[in-house]
């Protein structure tokens, strides 16, 4: 039995996360809708060439931003969470941090002009990279990690659907023409420039910038684990896309690139109780809150469970219908990849439970570095092997191999730091509960309504089915507390 103290913390931490996890889903939201609306129009008017060399660059970018953030927005929020009464102790170690961010990408940038300039394959998209430079020196300042590590998860949400918003109609207005892939990149980077401005202004109200007494030297040796981790990440993470584009060409990048967003488009909001559970449990591992951490741990791996194996599954049996909707028939290639990609869904959503909840927050980082390592050097492996005869498809398998391989890995590692025990029987339940969608999906098609109803509809019926097995079948409590909130939402309780 938990003690008093022990229920009564866990009951503030619940409500904490609860009201961070709302926001956080109406930002997770935004995150979906948002390319929902823009990217079926912009994969129509750029085409499978415009997306692929915008996902060329991106790739580039993404490992560029990755090694010079040092493993800051990671190791930040951790470490800020841990500041939460102590303004002066906060902006010592943000003006640390962000010094830090800066010399990095001031060094990686220099050697990032050069690649674009020189390399033949890349100088060709000369313009695309000069915009991604900038977008470089934008992350610094970004500072996100410091409004995760004080909890401000209102002013983030409130603050990223207005700039959203703002870049949907900056898009679907000038946004118009096949060539218009150096409009479309350059919206991007003047909506975020613009986002960075007002974080830079907002963060007045946590911090304050110092420039004596630093020591920057405290913080290499615990980032060294969590930047070499971002190093062999993105391995499998980013450069699978650089690679396919080097070994075939960019319109296979296109149809990847189209597969890999719907996947990520499931994944966001699947992680969204993830991220907000962070600073919660590093406090309660740094304090050995125990009960708490459990408590914590088991809802996420329920979550995870609960809507992880519906989405892998209702993404299979709907590829091609969520394909040709989102992207258009240009982009019937991608459809074989995202059924590969399926399974991903739910391995990225439990290797965030064992890698992120708690390896991170227990800073535990060399553990997690080694299962990111092992997945680097099978994705290098397995792409240089696939990539030249089965293109796009070689980096789907790829990808799904390299995640299975690290969740397993993280699993190993995790019990080492805390015995948590999950409720694997939650996957096998979730599982059954998906039966329906295969007969709910053979019931709409023969309709012949349009497809962004009859989609609507399937996925609708779907979700209704599982919940119901869910919840009459499996007595699952997650179901049963959602459905006593939303009663007293309407007043039924």
């Amino acid at each position: 039995m938990l003690s008093y103290q022990a229920n009564a913390l866990i009951k503030i931490a619940v409500s904490s996360i609860r009201r961070n996890a709302v926001y956080n889903t109406f930002l997770s939201l935004s995150q979906v809708l948002v390319p929902v609306i823009v990217f079926p129009y912009v994969s129509r008017v750029l085409g499978p060439k415009g997306i692929g060399d915008i996902g060329f660059v991106d790739s580039f970018l993404q490992f560029a931003v990755l090694l010079a953030a040092l493993g800051i927005p990671i190791y930040g929020v951790r470490e800020i969470a841990k500041t939460r009464h102590d303004r002066l102790r906060r902006s010592q170690l943000f003006s640390e941090l962000l010094l830090l961010h800066f010399l990095s990408t001031f060094l990686i940038s220099i050697f990032y002009w050069a690649l674009f300039t020189y390399h033949p394959k890349l100088a060709i998209h000369h313009g695309l990279f000069v915009i991604s430079l900038g977008m470089m020196y934008m992350q610094v300042f970004m500072i996100e990690w410091l409004f995760q590590g004080v909890e401000a998860f209102s002013f983030i949400t409130k603050r990223a659907l207005v700039f959203r918003l703002l870049s949907v109609v900056l898009i679907f207005s000038f946004v118009t023409e096949a060539d218009d892939t150096l409009v479309y990149f350059l919206i991007i980077f003047l909506t975020g420039t613009s986002n960075m401005i007002v974080n830079i202004i907002y963060a007045k109200r946590y911090v304050e910038l110092r420039f004596r007494g630093l020591d920057l030297a405290r913080h290499l040796k615990p980032l060294f684990y969590i930047f070499s981790f971002g190093i062999v990440v993105s391995f499998y993470t980013v450069l699978d896309t650089a690679l396919l584009g080097l070994l075939r060409d960019t319109s296979e990048v296109g149809y990847y690139s189209a597969a890999t967003r719907v996947v990520k488009l499931v994944l966001t909001v699947l992680t969204a109780f993830v991220l907000v559970a962070i600073p919660r449990l590093s406090v309660s591992f740094n304090s050995g809150d125990l009960p708490v951490v459990h408590h914590l741990l088991g809802k996420s791996f329920g979550y995870i469970a609960l809507i992880g194996v519906p989405a892998a599954v209702g993404l299979m049996v709907y590829a091609n219908d969520l394909m040709m909707l989102f992207a258009g028939p240009e982009f019937v290639p991608a459809v074989a990849a995202l059924r590969i990609m399926t399974a991903s869904v739910l391995i990225i959503g439990l290797s965030n439970v064992f890698g992120m909840q708690i390896l991170n927050p227990s800073n535990n980082e060399r553990l997690f570095f080694r299962a990111a390592l092992m997945g680097m050097l099978v994705s290098l492996a397995f792409n240089l092997t696939l990539i030249p005869y089965f293109g796009l498809y070689g980096t789907a398998i790829t990808n799904v191999v390299t995640e299975l391989t690290v969740l397993v890995l993280l699993i190993i590692y995790s019990a080492r730091v805390i015995d948590f025990r999950p409720k694997w029987r939650k996957i096998g339940e979730a599982l059954l509960s998906c039966a329906p969608f295969i007969p709910v999906g053979m019931l709409i098609r023969p309709l012949h309504i349009h497809p962004l109803f009859g989609l609507s509809l399937a996925i609708g019926l779907s979700a209704v089915c599982y919940f119901v097995i869910q919840h009459w079948v499996f007595r699952n409590q997650l179901v049963d507390e959602l459905k006593q909130q939303v009663l007293r939402k309407i007043g039924v309780t």
